[in-house]
């Protein structure tokens, strides 16, 4: 039998189980059961904090009827236009408001010219629609979300401290009656959370391979030669100019590297042009400072080779 991953297992069940500051905590519990009438909102922040899940929870507690739409794969202006507005405009089931999750909204195209854009669709929908449907959206750039959408779906920027997602691994070590140390705790705390942070769903897939054998133990998942090799590979996609696949890359494999840091400095051995040590050098200095390392990252890899 193939055993559960431990992000799926202890995937939160209702907002009590989130990480959350406690003010949003309270405000979406009210929402979760009924004793404020949900609203309009969009939930920013960094990928891996639990958004998708939140949205879902909000949905199910308050419809029958929910339509999921991820926007990078069904974001056009034509599905905006039949499949959304169908389902805006059919009869409840249960006569309580339907409810439509846009995940990923910020890839939603926007400033079309001409009014067409998907955004510009969405916003038409939601003006003639939201009456009887509920819409949230989530988003990791907020900016990239027209502000005719944002006044309509409230942004909500989500927040919770690196002591919460702290608790929440612990309680996953207890839960599977894992042997640790206050020790190796602030090891995997120093070297993964805090590096993480705020990514709980990468947190808890690291947590994981550290305590393989029934005891959180530190783990190099990688040799020297691994790292070499998974450099090369991300050149050769980049050098190709196939820049979806060089993220996805990093995307991957994004757990099993140490930090950005280790892998910069592999970089920066293999190089040999000034110029393209001295861009090495500038990220590492913005890196402390970024609200979403990976980007950064991968930004430095672009601007290596198409500078």
């Amino acid at each position: 039998m193939i055993e559960q991953l431990w992000v799926d297992k202890y995937a939160p069940k209702s907002v009590e189980d989130m990480c959350l500051h406690a003010t949003l905590a309270k405000k979406f519990k009210d929402w979760e059961s009924g004793k404020e009438g949900m609203p309009h909102m969009t939930l920013a922040g960094q990928r891996g904090i639990g958004k998708t899940t939140l949205a879902k929870l909000l949905a199910a507690a308050n419809s029958e009827d929910i339509l999921y739409v991820h926007c990078g794969k069904e974001g056009s202006v034509d599905d905006i236009r039949t499949k959304v507005d169908d389902f805006c405009k059919s009869m409840s089931f249960d006569g309580r408001h339907k409810t439509v999750i846009f995940d990923e909204a910020d890839g939603l195209s926007k400033n079309a010219g001409n009014g067409s854009s998907a955004q510009d669709a969405l916003r038409g929908i939601i003006e003639e629609c939201q009456h009887d449907t509920r819409f949230i959206l989530t988003c990791n750039y907020i900016n990239k979300i027209i502000p005719a959408i944002l006044s309509r779906c409230n942004p909500i920027d989500i927040r919770f401290s690196e002591a919460d997602v702290l608790k929440k691994c612990i309680s996953i070590l207890d839960t599977e009656e894992i042997t640790y140390s206050k020790e190796t705790m602030m090891v995997f705390y120093e070297k993964v959370l805090r590096k993480n942070f705020p990514d709980i769903r990468g947190t808890i897939s690291v947590l994981r391979l550290w305590t393989s054998d029934g005891v959180l133990t530190e783990l190099d998942i990688t040799t020297d030669a691994e790292i070499d090799d998974f450099v090369d590979d991300l050149f050769k996609l980049v050098k190709a100019d196939d820049i979806t696949k060089a993220r996805q890359l990093w995307l991957d494999n994004e757990a099993l590297f140490c930090s950005y840091e280790e892998l910069a400095g592999t970089m920066f051995n293999k190089l040999e042009d000034i110029k393209q040590r001295m861009i090495i050098g500038k990220h590492l200095a913005e890196m402390p400072h970024v609200l979403d390392k990976e980007i950064n990252f991968m930004c430095m890899v672009y601007e290596l080779f198409f500078k």
